[in-house]
Formats: structure tokens, sequence, C-alpha cells
């Protein structure tokens, strides 16, 4: 019997969700209670496989990798109350890449890690370099997601040059009705985690490949602090640059970038490439900041091509 194109379509998307679904049954969870900076955290583990610590704020990262990657790599996440989930403005002003970095080895030793790998995504990640940089002997390898290798003023100056230059004219139109529809004004108005989530999805033509994508979807109803999002950017990463301390390190590396990233462009990382001989880098052509929801199946390739090798 021949299908119409629309229904053989239809079939196909229903056996991929089938599989997706069965794939998430079989995905092993656990969850309890560590002591991380002397103070108790919550934690979920996802998978099978070698554990990895998700850097960085936990509530949003589950749904974001696919139950097919979960089947190769264990995922820690942990809500850290001392930092990216602090409650109050004490926990965030006390915060630097000292204490994060030794959050991080808290974790590694609550589970009683020898060495430990470390999955990075976005403005965590660098806490996940700087780990590997201080503390090579205790890390496994490390995999950066859609991460910028330094902060300072080159990655402003080759962000706007590249969206400048890169981006179409419907992409810039798509931002500019996004800021139309949600000015400044109105975020102003807002609670800090809100605008925070409302001004990310107002950007959303800079970080995925699909312009008109809203990815507020990723944000509501997570704790997260935004305060402290502001105090990393602006103070602990100000002219964070650990590359010359990394020049002979030889921890595994694996850096997964999206073509349509505009706030971390891929060609960041050309020099960085070059002189880091550890360092894998893949491009995924039709992502942005998120490739692991935007190609899964080509994140997760890759990600599971890099593992036995490293």
């Amino acid at each position: 019997m021949k299908l119409h194109a629309c229904c053989a379509g239809m079939l196909g998307v229903l056996s991929l969700l089938a599989l997706t679904a069965r794939a998430d049954e079989d995905v092993p969870r656990s969850s309890g209670v560590i002591s991380v900076r002397g103070e108790l955290h919550t934690y979920l583990t996802e998978g099978h496989g070698e554990p990895c610590i998700v850097v960085g704020f936990a509530p949003q990262y589950p749904t974001l990798f696919s139950p097919r990657l979960k089947q190769r790599i264990r995922l820690i996440y942990v809500d850290y109350k001392n930092s990216w989930d602090a409650a109050d403005d004490r926990s965030v002003q006390a915060t630097s890449m000292d204490s994060l970095v030794e959050e991080l080895d808290d974790v590694r030793k609550a589970f009683d890690l020898e060495r430990v790998c470390l999955l990075g995504h976005s403005t965590p990640g660098m806490v996940a370099i700087e780990y590997a940089a201080r503390h090579p002997e205790r890390t496994s390898r490390v995999i950066l997601v859609s991460v910028t290798p330094f902060y300072n003023r080159e990655l402003g100056d080759t962000s706007r040059s590249f969206w400048e230059t890169d981006a179409s004219p419907e992409r810039k139109a798509a931002l500019a009705e996004n800021i139309r529809r949600l000015p400044d004004t109105t975020l102003s108005k807002l609670a800090a985690r809100d605008a925070f989530a409302l001004r990310y999805a107002r950007n959303g033509p800079r970080y995925f490949f699909d312009p008109k994508y809203d990815f507020y979807w990723a944000w509501i109803g997570h704790q997260f602090s935004a305060p402290m999002l502001d105090r990393f950017w602006k103070v602990i990463a100000a002219d964070y640059d650990p590359w010359n301390r990394l020049s002979k390190n030889t921890v595994p590396m694996l850096v997964v970038l999206g073509r349509y990233d505009y706030a971390v462009p891929y060609r960041l990382w050309d020099r960085v490439k070059a002189s880091t001989p550890s360092l894998t880098l893949v491009m995924l052509e039709r992502s942005g900041h998120f490739p692991m929801i935007e190609e899964p199946q080509r994140f997760d390739e890759a990600l599971v091509r890099w593992l036995p090798r490293n």
C-alpha cells in the first residue's frame, strides 16, 4: 500500500516520538542530597555510563539532553543554592571563581569520583574550563557546548561584528519585532528572574537557527538566580582568559558550537584551537546556542563518537 506523503511523514514523526518515549522510560534516575561547601544541596542523576557533572543551574538541563544521549553518559545535576540558584543576595555576593570551582570539587567528592567529566553549556561552561586548568589530575574530560573561550572585549567586538555582517535581513527584522513587542520599559517592571528569561527569549534570533523560535518554555517555572548571572558576567568572569595556563594541559576537551550562534560566534575558538592540541571542535550547521535541541541527533552522534576516543 502506498502512503500519502503527509501520512507517511506523520507516521515517521509518531515512530520517532514512540522511540523517544521508550528511550526515556529506560533512563535510570536517582535523586538525593549531598553536602556542597558545608550546606545540603539536592541532586538528580540520569543515564548510564560515565558520570558527568553538569555545570551551572540544574533545573533547565534535564529536558534539553536527549534520552538517547543518556544511554551513553550519566548526567549529574545539582541545585547550587550557594551560587547559580542562590535565593539571597549574600550568597550571590560571596560567590567567586574560587567558590565555584570548590563547589564542583565537593560534588566530585560526594559521588566518590577520583577523576570527573564536566559538561558546561554557555556562561557556566567557563567554570568547567577553570576547573580543568586548576585540577587536571582530577578531570577526565570536559564537554563544552556553546561556551565562549574567554570573556573580554574581543568577545563583544566579535559578536557585534558577526551579527552585523552575517545575520540576514529577516533575522534582524525578527529581533526588531521581538523588541517592539517586549520593550525594555515592559521588562523593567518585572522581577529580575522573569525579566532575564523574557529578555533571553526576546533575543531568540541571536540564539537559534530558526529566528522565530520561542525558548521561554525552558525558563518558565524554573528557579535560577538572575543576580548571580549578572555578577558572573560583570565581576567573576570579567577579563577572563585562561588559555595561557592551558597550552600544555592534556585534559581532552570537546567543544560543540552552532553555526548560527551570534552570542558565541564560532570564530572565537580559532586561535584557541590552534594552540590547544587536546581540544576537538565540532560545528553544527543548522544550530545556534542550543545545538542539543536544534540538532539533537547530530549533537548526540558527535559526543558518542568522541567519548570512546578520550
